[in-house]
């Protein structure tokens, strides 16, 4: 998945959201935030974020490939499985 970094990406993304809340009836009016709250909407960046840590937590807890009730299931990504979380991540007990 490609995940964008640079601020002016992360901001072109997330303007296309904020003029589509926008354009709802009703909502002309109303700050990005509470359109979100509204709509029942998380900002992308927030989306972008909560993604990140579940996969990271799904990799190092070799989770990364079960579905919702836990059963073992085949992807292309199988190989990530093989990588030692030690290699890319130090961790910090204290």
């Amino acid at each position: 998945m490609w995940n964008q970094h640079l601020i002016k990406d992360i901001e072109g993304i997330e303007s296309v959201q904020r003029r589509f809340t926008k354009r709802l009836p009703g909502m002309a009016n109303c700050t990005y935030r509470e359109r979100l709250l509204a709509t029942g909407l998380d900002s992308l960046e927030l989306w972008r974020l909560r993604y990140d840590l579940t996969f990271t937590y799904k990799l190092l807890s070799n989770k990364l490939y079960t579905d919702k009730d836990g059963n073992m299931t085949t992807s292309s990504f199988m190989a990530l499985t093989d990588i030692d979380a030690d290699s890319l991540f130090s961790f910090n007990l204290y």
